[in-house]
């Protein structure tokens, strides 16, 4: 008798952790050509039924055993490879009131972002770049900006830093127009880039296209926006139509995925200023939802107009090794669902070439209701 007792209860813990897992959907992999490690990627669609955090994927074979895999998250990434690299200063000289500053970069690196080292100063000048490869003929990469040095607590120099169109210039020349007045002490250059050569991966995947009604009232503009499926997001562009400067306050607010829109009970994101000064995009914390509004502060100003919003999602990529002739599916949304640990995320930074790889439309998992 206590033998069958310690079997029920053994059979009902089993069958107890079994029930943990209790995915709703599920999209199969295309066919494993060979042997290897493969990318797949993170899609919108995908996301939909995931948690932010991606704790309920389960990449699974024929038999249902757990393929281990790893999370790339691709700005993450890039970020951990950014390094600090000098610039070698091929030529410094004062001619007509000018300070000339020529530097020689790597070959094939593409540069968007230089620092100066310099002596204290409290100034700061109009300057231009201009790029070359053979240093005899240049070429215009900013005609004209101010060079606006930070001072460092407590240190003898400062840095000067400013970002410009990516350019593979094997030369940069830095003009500082200092007119009648004293030249800037400049030390050294240099520039962050990533390690190991240029990342062609995007750090964000646009979401379809959502739908959007703007209503202006009492020196606000309230904007509801809507989606067919909650997509997670960390990123909003807008086109507006405007005037040729404007600056907004916006709070941005979003609603649980199954929950209908409503004002005063939405969770807030995030804010920010939408300004003619910045049209590259809005970041916010990672979100998933169907609706979200925005609430822009016109004050005494007329409106904006809301020309088009453009949601996008952080770029991401599980990596994992799959064997020919096996077939795997992907299991998504469980809510309960806890992050797996598996070794592979020890060693993913190790990981090169891997082959992309397909996804047939997500279903139902089976046994789920229809």
């Amino acid at each position: 008798m206590k033998r069958r007792r310690i079997s029920h209860i053994l059979i009902s813990l089993v069958l107890a952790l079994s029930a943990q897992g209790q995915h709703r959907m599920s999209a199969s992999l295309a066919n494993v050509e060979s042997d290897g490690y493969y990318r797949i990627n993170i899609t919108p669609d995908l996301t939909s039924h995931l948690q932010t955090d991606l704790r309920d994927l389960r990449i699974v074979d024929d038999k249902g055993n757990q393929v281990p895999y790893a999370i790339i998250d691709v700005k993450k990434f890039t970020e951990t490879l950014i390094r600090d690299t000098p610039m070698r200063i091929w030529e410094q000289r004062r001619e007509s009131g000018r300070s000339v500053i020529t530097l020689e970069s790597k070959p094939g690196i593409n540069i968007s972002n230089l620092s100066f080292q310099l002596r204290n100063a409290s100034a700061d000048r109009v300057a231009s770049l201009s790029g070359s490869d053979n240093n005899n003929d240049w070429y215009a990469i900013i005609d004209s900006f101010i060079l606006s040095p930070s001072p460092e607590t407590n240190q003898p120099t400062q840095v000067a830093n400013f970002n410009f169109p990516p350019s593979n210039y094997r030369y940069l020349r830095l003009t500082i127009h200092d007119g009648e007045r004293k030249p800037l002490n400049i030390l050294s250059a240099s520039s962050k880039f990533v390690e190991g050569g240029n990342r062609n991966d995007s750090a964000f995947v646009k979401n379809p296209l959502p739908e959007f009604v703007q209503v202006d009232s009492a020196g606000k503009s309230y904007v509801s926006i809507s989606s067919d499926l909650p997509f997670q997001m960390s990123r909003i562009n807008f086109d507006v139509s405007h005037l040729p400067m404007y600056r907004r306050h916006v709070k941005l607010f979003y609603a649980n995925p199954d929950t209908a829109i409503t004002y005063g009970s939405s969770i807030f994101a995030g804010s920010f200023y939408l300004s003619s000064d910045h049209e590259e995009g809005y970041e916010f914390p990672l979100v998933r939802t169907k609706n979200f509004y925005i609430v822009i502060e016109n004050e005494d100003n007329q409106p904006l107009k809301i020309r088009s919003i453009d949601t996008w999602q952080p770029s991401r990529y599980a990596i994992a090794y799959l064997e020919k002739r096996k077939n795997y599916k992907l299991l998504l949304d469980d809510a309960e669902a806890k992050t797996p640990r598996y070794d592979i995320e020890a060693f993913s930074s190790r990981i090169s070439g891997a082959k992309a790889i397909g996804i047939v439309p997500i279903k139902k998992h089976a046994g789920q209701p229809g």
